[in-house]
This record gives C-alpha cells, structure tokens and sequence, in this order.
C-alpha cells in the first residue's frame, strides 16, 4: 500500500524548488526508468503495477488507482521512479558544449536533450529563464536521454564571458551554415522560441549561423528543437 506521505512527496516533486531542495527527479515509462538504472543512476523510489514484472524485481507493486494519485500523465504508465540528481562532471572537458537562453518548452528543451544525445554533447548549460530540465513534461521528451547529457544551471551570460573558446549563436542574419568553418572548440548558443537570442548574449557572440530556406520557402522560421538538431549534426560532421 502506497502511504499518504509516499504520495504527497512525489507529488511535491513537480515544483522546481521541491526537486531542487531534495535533490531528485521522476521519471516514469518502462524505458525511461530502464535507462536511468542503466546509466547508474541512484533511485529513491520505484513502483510498479505489474506484480509479474521481470524488469524491476526490488519495485514496490502498486494498484493502478494508487498509481494515477502520483502519475503526471493523462494515462499512467505501469513504472514510476524518483532518482537522484546525478553527480555533475565538468563540462569544460567537452570539445563543443551546448547553451540554451530561455528555451521556455518543456518538450523542446525533452527533445534537445535527446538530439545532443544522438550526437555525442554530453553537456547542455542552461541559462536562467530555461526551463528546469528536471521537470516531468522535460524528462519525458528525452525518451531516457536525461541519464546520459548532463544539464547544468547557469548564469549564461557570466559564463560566456569567461570562454576562451569560439561562442557561436543560431540567428536568422548568420552567415550560412554550410560556409561556416568549424572552429575545434566552441559554444552553440540557441536562443528563445519566439524571442530568439536575448540582446545582452548577443553580444558576447564571436559568431551567428543560420540555416538557409529552401528555394521559394515562405517560413518565417525552424523550431528551436529543429535548428538544434540540424547545426549540431554539422559540427559533429566537421569535427
């Protein structure tokens, strides 16, 4: 039986201070979950409403009515975990990292996690006004990508400045991106879904791509998620 307590502390998992404060996060799906024990992460919680499941032998079973009191989703999955933050390594390792300002969609944010997975960026700095890459609706879109790209909270601007590598924006007046020539260590910076690159990063920039329409394109522009995936296949390609 699932107690009052157990439910109230997921559910007050939905607040960004909550999850920060506590230092966990849920994940819920079979895969998702299956991908976060995986990768090693620490689970605090696991349940399960299937009493034959192989794949989660140390879960607690749960009905399905007391899943749906803890279950962010309109239709409950049969697996819900609650894991630990994981240990943060640090970023300026990596060759290229990634950088958000103010990615505020909780599904674009899911799905640029899971594309600078497919393409080996291990490390996403988000800058204040992204979303919290923690929040259910963001670890959802990942489909598990959220145990394997580290997402660190930043301040951006302050961060940029401190770069002694190449900081590239995405912005409709770059310079295309097929004649960009990829430098070996850089900072992509996407902006906001509707705003675009706030003015103070702007101008911290060493460079602006932009990806070029298609002849007799009418669109006004790509979706951030969309933009993310098409540079970062670029530079993973010239590197």
């Amino acid at each position: 039986m699932l107690s009052q307590a157990k439910i109230r502390f997921v559910n007050q998992l939905l607040r960004k201070k909550i999850r920060h404060e506590e230092g966990c996060f849920i994940v819920e799906g079979n895969k998702g979950v299956r991908e976060g024990l995986e990768e090693g992460l620490t689970v605090k919680e696991l349940y399960v409403t299937d009493q034959s499941s192989l794949a989660f032998p140390d879960a607690q079973v749960i009905t399905e009515k007391e899943m749906k009191k803890i279950s962010q989703l309109t239709t409950p999955s049969d697996t819900l975990a609650v894991f630990s933050f994981a240990e943060i390594n640090d970023w300026r390792d990596s060759d290229w990292v990634l950088a958000l300002d103010e990615i505020q969609d909780p599904g674009n944010l899911g799905t640029i996690i899971r594309t600078a997975d497919w393409f080996g960026f291990k490390h996403i700095l988000c800058g204040q006004g992204t979303v919290d890459p923690f929040h259910p609706k963001v670890v959802q879109a990942t489909m598990g990508s959220y145990a394997r790209v580290q997402c660190h909270l930043i301040d951006l601007e302050a961060c940029l400045q401190q770069q002694n590598r190449t900081v590239v924006g995405a912005d409709l007046a770059g310079v295309p991106l097929k004649n960009y020539d990829v430098p070996s260590k850089g900072v992509l910076v996407i902006g906001n879904e509707g705003r675009g690159l706030s003015s103070s990063v702007e101008k911290l920039l060493d460079a602006k791509v932009t990806i070029e329409r298609g002849v007799g394109s009418k669109a006004e522009s790509l979706n951030a998620a969309i933009s993310t995936a098409v540079i970062l296949h670029t530079i993973s390609n010239r590197l």
